[in-house]
């Protein structure tokens, strides 16, 4: 109720400004037709984004992702990954650095902490940790939350069931998860 009035643009302008995972949260609140003329008036590569997040059921993994997140290839040096880091920042916390196959499959996890401390000419294939910890888009929340709690993880990545990195859900997302089942019980 307190959204719909607000004129297309502003929506825009806040939408472009909020991780993709609290965009489609706010589009979800919005009606159907000003859902659509926000999404209109999004540019392309956003609205694309959000639109293939909202496909995902809400209580599950993929719909509680953010895919705004980067994923670096394994032959990819230190020292290129740091340059990346610098040229294309992600808009959430960088806890972790996920690496992919040419296929983009989730490979392997590099804390930001061992990646600054390598030597600049490493491969990524060389320093990653290849047991990741990770879950798949059609998990619940709820498993997602406990499986983030088990391992005391600040971030978990997301695959399909293929393995190709899908995104990432933040523990402040986990957060809010295990809240609304507080809530609920």
């Amino acid at each position: 109720e307190l959204l719909d009035p607000i004129d297309t643009p502003v929506l825009v302008q806040m939408i472009g400004r909020i991780p993709d995972d609290d965009a489609v949260d706010l589009l979800q609140h919005l009606s159907m037709e000003k859902r659509e003329d926000v999404l209109q008036a999004l540019e392309e590569k956003k609205r694309f984004a959000l639109i293939r997040l909202m496909l995902y059921a809400p209580n599950t993994a993929g719909g509680i992702m953010t895919t705004d997140v980067i994923a670096f290839d394994q032959s990819m040096t230190v020292e290129e990954t740091i340059q990346k880091l610098r040229e294309e920042v992600p808009s959430d916390e960088l806890f972790y650095i996920y690496v992919v196959d040419e296929q983009n499959r989730l490979v392997g996890i590099i804390s930001t902490r061992a990646l600054i401390l390598a030597t600049p000419d490493r491969a990524l294939r060389d320093i990653m940790n290849r047991e990741v910890i990770c879950v798949q888009t059609t998990m619940t929340q709820e498993e997602v939350a406990r499986e983030v709690s088990k391992y005391d993880l600040l971030s978990i990545p997301v695959v399909d069931e293929t393995h190709v990195f899908q995104g990432v859900i933040t523990v402040d997302d986990v957060l809010d998860v295990m809240e609304e089942e507080a809530t609920e019980d």
